[in-house]
């Protein structure tokens, strides 16, 4: 990874598979495709740049799907570390025209 925080991770993909808990994902903005499951918790996605945003485009189905097991559901505190955060990440499926309808926003 570099001073800037890039690094070798080319997808979100991989990025959540390398994921532990407390992890921010910082993405380029523009679109990126996905048919992605999070089953890690404790994860944020946000853009690498606060002023940018980033779309998540599913390809066949959802962008995302969030399957977080938890050994105690009723314990505030675990579900508190177990929640995945995306902030500022638009999603949308394929279906739509993504960039016409994003661009007039």
């Amino acid at each position: 990874m570099d001073v800037e925080g890039f690094g070798d991770v080319l997808s979100l993909d991989e990025a959540l598979e390398i994921a532990q808990e407390g992890t921010t994902i910082k993405l380029c903005e523009g679109v990126h495709l996905a048919k992605t499951t999070i089953t890690k918790g404790g994860i944020k996605i946000e853009p690498y740049y606060k002023d940018k945003l980033v779309y998540i485009l599913g390809s066949e189905g959802p962008a995302l799907k969030i399957d977080v097991k938890m050994d105690n559901p009723d314990d505030p505190e675990e579900a508190s570390k177990k929640q995945v955060i995306l902030k500022r990440i638009v999603l949308a499926h394929s279906g739509e025209n993504i960039v016409k309808n994003f661009k007039d926003m």
